[in-house]
């Protein structure tokens, strides 16, 4: 027990260490900033298609959602990982690929861009064509309906983004945002006519906190935030158990060589995130593996300079 203890300590100050980097501050900003362009974006989108039919703003709005998050992931992807999405930082949480403390930041992060994204169209859009942006079930649909929508929805978005962005199988590309956009586009799709289709939390937090209407907000976190957990669980513990890892010399969320001739280190905070929680035996940093105690698994201490003796080779 008294082990565990000093590992769980040590794990805590590593994590209060690591939240003191300004890499990891500038991936908090990138999250703000990209959770306001898709929350600004959507609501435009909706202002600019509200005279088509219903139809054609549906499709419209789907597929510029879609084609938003792609291009969202491709700018910040490499800063921060692109999360913009509680429900995906908790995936990653779940996953233990995340700590909880940075999760807590990047949440209240994404919630403040969702706060600013959602009255930036406010402050632009005459008052004769603003909309409050509040997303409503489908009235024919119950709440126990529209709660199974969410969920099925957010799962469907949540295990198509672990598969995509994994990269235990493949290296980093810029391309990792286009099947998430594209799973983005039909859940809208699918969904927006009957629970409204969040698929992300802060959406509607953001929505509901500009409008003042909190009726039924529940359904938006509770649902988006289990069907992320059911995606999480199912992939890693189930599919990914299954699969084949690449032979490749790089290694981490950019991708770089990993030689012998090259430092474990990016100058990128996601980049060592995750080297840190995947770290091949070279590495000074945690060697975190999918079990119960991979979460508080410390780094060994090595007496070598590994940059001397890089140099010296």
């Amino acid at each position: 027990m008294g082990t565990w203890k000093k590992r769980v300590s040590e794990q805590f100050r590593s994590e209060i260490k690591d939240i003191k980097t300004l890499q990891f501050w500038r991936a908090v900003c990138a999250e703000m900033i990209g959770t306001f362009i898709l929350l600004a974006t959507g609501l435009l989108l909706t202002v600019a298609l509200a005279d088509c039919p219903k139809y054609v703003t549906t499709l419209g709005v789907a597929v510029g959602m879609g084609f938003c998050v792609y291009c969202i992931m491709a700018s910040i992807g490499h800063v921060s990982g692109a999360h913009i999405n509680p429900a995906v930082s908790l995936a990653l949480l779940i996953s233990m690929q995340f700590t909880p403390l940075k999760a807590l930041i990047y949440v209240v992060a994404q919630c403040t861009g969702a706060v600013l994204g959602s009255w930036l169209p406010k402050a632009l859009v005459p008052p004769g064509r603003q909309i409050s942006g509040y997303v409503r079930h489908h009235h024919e649909v119950t709440l126990a309906q529209a709660f199974g929508i969410e969920v099925f929805n957010t799962f469907f978005v949540v295990f198509i983004a672990l598969g995509s962005i994994d990269t235990h199988y493949h290296p980093y590309d810029p391309s990792w945002g286009l099947p998430i956009g594209l799973s983005v586009t039909i859940a809208i799709v699918t969904g927006a006519d009957l629970s409204g289709t969040m698929l992300n939390p802060c959406i509607s937090f953001g929505r509901s906190f500009i409008a003042g209407e909190w009726e039924h907000s529940w359904l938006y976190w509770v649902g988006p935030i289990t069907g992320a957990c059911l995606a999480t669980f199912i992939y890693h513990y189930i599919v990914r158990q299954g699969g084949t890892p690449i032979q490749r010399k790089d290694s981490g969320i950019l991708g770089e060589d990993t030689g012998s001739n090259k430092e474990h280190h990016h100058g990128n905070w996601v980049a060592d995130e995750f080297i840190s929680r995947h770290a091949c035996s070279k590495c000074k940093t945690l060697h975190h593996k999918m079990s119960s105690s991979a979460l508080f698994t410390i780094p060994e201490k090595n007496d070598v300079n590994e940059e001397e003796r890089l140099t010296s080779m």
